[in-house]
C-alpha cells in the first residue's frame, strides 16, 4: 500500500481541497489502493468511534450514568478515535481515560483475587480457618518471623514533630525532608479514609502517637492512634474519639538497573592531605602504599597535597615536609619501571589556623578544586586519609563503584576503637579485624571518597555562582568563610548530592579500615561541623558495654 500511495503523490497533492487531514489522507488511499473503508477483515470486526463536533471530553464524561455507559462500551471497544482536533489536551484526556480504565480493571482483579484468598483460606493445612490466618492486606507477604530476640524488628515512636530511638545512638530526630514528606502522606491518607467511611463526621483534630517499622519482604507499616472530633453532632463536639489505624505500603516491583560496563584495569590517583601533626602517619600510610601498590605492580599513583602554614618553612633542610619529600623521591626512584610514583602538591596558607583547616569541610572542597587541576578529565581520584589502611580488594572496590559520568563512591569504613579498650584483654594486632570490640562502621565519616574529574568539574560548574572555584592558595580563605557562612555543605559527599546529577552510592565498605585518632575538634569551627566532629569522637572511643566496664573499674578503684 505504501509503493502505491509513493507512486501517486502528485494526484494526492493537487486533490487535497477538503479541510479535513483524515479526509484527504483517506481520499489518497481509496485513489491509490482502489480499495474501500470496511470495518470488518477476515471476521475480525474493528470498531472506530466518531467524536461529534462540538465535543467536549469533561461533560460528556459528567452526563446521565446510561449514555456514559453508551460512550465508555463504545469509546473502550474502539482502535481509534476520530475526529480529533488541533488541541493536545483531548489526546492527554482520551489516553487517561484509558489508563484509568485499566486501573479499575487491575483494582476489581485484585479484589476478587483477595476475595478468593480469604474463601479459600477454611482449606489450608488444620482445616481450621482460625489457624490459617490470612495476611494483611490480603495476598501481601505477612513478614519475616524473627529467630531471635537480636534479629526483631522494631517499631519506631513518631510524633508530628520528631521520630524517637530510630537508633542506637541517639534519642530522637526531627522529621524534615523526605521523612517527614512520607509521614505527612500517610496521615492525610488516614484521614481521607476516615472521611470516606463516616461520610465527613468525624474531624481529625491531633495525632497522638505513631509508630512505623520497615520490613525487607513486606514494606513499610505504619499504626496511627489518631485524636477526631465528631463535627455533626453539637452535644458531643467537643468530646475527643479515638481511632487507631493501622497502614501498610508494600514494596513494588524490584527493577535491576542497568550500568555501564567498568573494569579492574583503570587507574586510580589516590589524593592524601597530609597536615603538620600527621606527618608520622603519612610516613606510615606511604610504606603501605609502596607495599600493596607499587611493590604488586597496582595501576595507581599517590600525590600527598602538603599543607603549609603562612611562616612554614618550605625548602633545604628546614623543610617542615622534607622527611616525607625524601620518602616519596626514594620511593618513586625505586619503582620507577612500573610507572608509579608519588608526587606532592605544596599549598601554602595565608593567615589560617591549621587547627582549624584540619577540620574544617569547605577547606576540603577548596583543595579538591586546587587538585583535580594535576590531572586530565578521564582521571579517577580517590580521596583517602592517613589513618586509613590500603588494600587491593578495596582499590579494586573503587574501580568498580566509581563509574564516568554515572556514579560516584563514599564507602563508609570501619574505624577502630581506642587501642587501650579494643584490646584490654588481648594483644595489639597490625591489622584490624571485623569484630565489634575492636571497631565500628563510622556512618559520620565522608573522607574517602572517589569520582572522575570530568564529573566533579560538571558538577562545580553547576554551583559555581554560589559556592566559587578555588583557583589558587590565595583564593582558600575567601573561599572557606562564604562556605562557612552559607553553612549548607559540609562534605564533598553533600556537593554532590545537592549539585550533581549522578547516582551517589554509600554503603559500609569491610575492605577499608581506619586507625583509631582522634580529631581536634576545635572551638574555632562552626557549632554544626564542632558538633559532628565530638560525636564522632565520642563514638570511636569504644561501644556502650567497654564504656561501662571502664566506668565500673573507675569507681571500683
Amino acid at each position: 500500500m505504501v509503493r502505491k500511495l509513493k507512486t501517486n503523490l502528485d494526484w494526492c497533492v493537487k486533490n487535497t481541497y477538503s479541510v479535513s487531514d483524515d479526509i484527504n489522507f483517506g481520499r489518497c488511499v481509496n485513489h491509490a489502493t482502489k480499495l474501500t473503508c470496511s470495518m470488518r477483515v477476515n471476521e475480525v470486526i474493528f470498531n472506530g468511534k466518531q467524536l461529534p463536533w462540538n465535543f467536549n471530553f469533561n461533560q460528556h464524561s459528567t452526563k446521565a450514568k446510561e449514555d456514559h455507559k453508551k460512550f465508555h462500551d463504545e469509546l473502550i471497544n474502539s482502535i481509534s478515535v476520530y475526529p480529533i482536533v488541533h488541541d493536545h489536551s483531548i489526546i492527554y484526556r482520551i489516553n487517561s481515560y484509558f489508563l484509568i480504565n485499566e486501573l479499575k480493571k487491575v483494582e476489581d482483579m485484585i479484589e476478587l483475587l483477595r476475595k478468593k484468598i480469604i474463601t479459600s483460606s477454611y482449606f489450608g493445612p488444620n482445616n481450621n480457618i482460625k489457624k490459617n490466618i490470612v495476611s494483611w492486606p490480603v495476598g501481601n507477604w505477612h513478614g519475616n518471623k524473627s529467630p531471635g530476640r537480636f534479629d526483631i524488628l522494631r517499631w519506631n515512636y513518631f510524633n508530628e514533630t520528631h521520630i524517637f530511638m530510630q537508633t542506637d545512638f541517639e534519642n530522637s530526630r526531627q522529621l524534615i525532608g523526605i521523612t517527614r514528606l512520607d509521614i505527612d502522606r500517610v496521615l492525610q491518607t488516614a484521614i481521607d479514609k476516615i472521611n470516606v467511611d463516616y461520610k465527613n463526621e468525624l474531624k481529625f483534630n491531633k495525632l497522638i502517637n505513631g509508630y512505623l517499622k520497615f520490613d525487607a519482604s513486606r514494606g513499610m507499616d505504619y499504626i496511627l492512634d489518631l485524636s477526631l472530633i465528631n463535627a455533626n453532632n453539637k452535644l458531643s463536639y467537643n468530646k475527643q474519639i479515638l481511632k487507631r489505624m493501622h497502614i501498610n505500603k508494600p514494596l513494588g516491583k524490584v527493577d535491576i538497573l542497568p550500568v555501564p560496563y567498568v573494569t579492574e584495569n583503570t587507574r586510580i590517583n589516590i589524593i592524601l592531605i597530609v597536615h603538620l601533626s600527621s606527618i608520622n602517619n603519612a610516613v606510615k600510610f606511604m610504606e603501605n602504599y609502596v607495599e600493596v601498590c607499587m611493590e604488586k605492580r597496582d595501576k595507581t599513583s599517590l600525590m600527598l597535597v602538603l599543607i603549609y602554614n603562612k611562616e612554614s618553612p618550605s625548602k633545604g633542610s628546614d623543610d617542615i615536609y622534607g622527611k616525607i619529600k625524601t620518602y616519596a623521591l626514594n620511593f618513586t626512584d625505586q619503582y620507577k619501571r612500573i610507572q608509579s610514583k608519588i608526587s606532592w602538591l605544596s599549598i601554602r596558607l595565608p593567615s589560617i589556623s591549621s587547627n582549624v583547616i584540619k577540620s574544617d569541610p569547605p577547606f576540603k572542597i577548596a583543595v579538591a578544586d586546587l587538585v583535580v587541576q594535576k590531572f586530565s578529565s578521564e582521571s579517577l581520584l580517590l580521596f583517602v586519609q592517613t589513618d586509613a589502611i590500603l588494600t587491593t580488594e578495596y582499590l579494586n572496590r573503587i574501580r568498580m563503584n566509581t563509574i564516568s559520568q554515572w556514579q560516584i563512591y563514599c564507602p563508609i569504613p570501619f574505624v577502630e576503637f581506642h587501642p587501650d579498650l579494643a584490646y584490654a584483654d588481648e594483644l595489639k594486632k597490625i591489622n584490624i579485624d571485623l569484630n565489634r570490640n575492636h571497631g565500628r562502621y563510622d556512618e559520620l565519616n565522608y573522607e574517602s571518597i572517589s569520582f572522575y574529574k570530568i564529573d566533579y568539574q560538571t558538577m562545580r560548574k553547576m554551583n559555581e555562582d554560589y559556592i566559587p572555584i578555588t583557583h589558587g592558595d590565595k583564593d582558600i580563605p575567601n573561599k572557606m568563610t562564604i562556605m562557612s557562612d552559607k553553612n549548607v555543605i559540609h562534605s564533598i559527599y553533600e556537593l554532590f548530592i545537592f549539585y550533581g546529577k549522578l547516582h551517589v552510592f554509600r554503603a559500609v565498605e569491610p575492605a577499608l579500615k581506619i586507625h583509631h585518632n582522634v580529631i581536634n575538634c576545635t572551638d574555632e569551627l562552626n557549632e554544626y561541623i564542632r558538633q559532628k566532629c565530638v560525636l564522632s569522637n565520642s563514638r570511636q572511643i569504644g561501644h556502650r558495654g567497654q564504656l561501662a566496664k571502664l566506668i565500673k573499674e573507675y569507681h571500683e578503684s
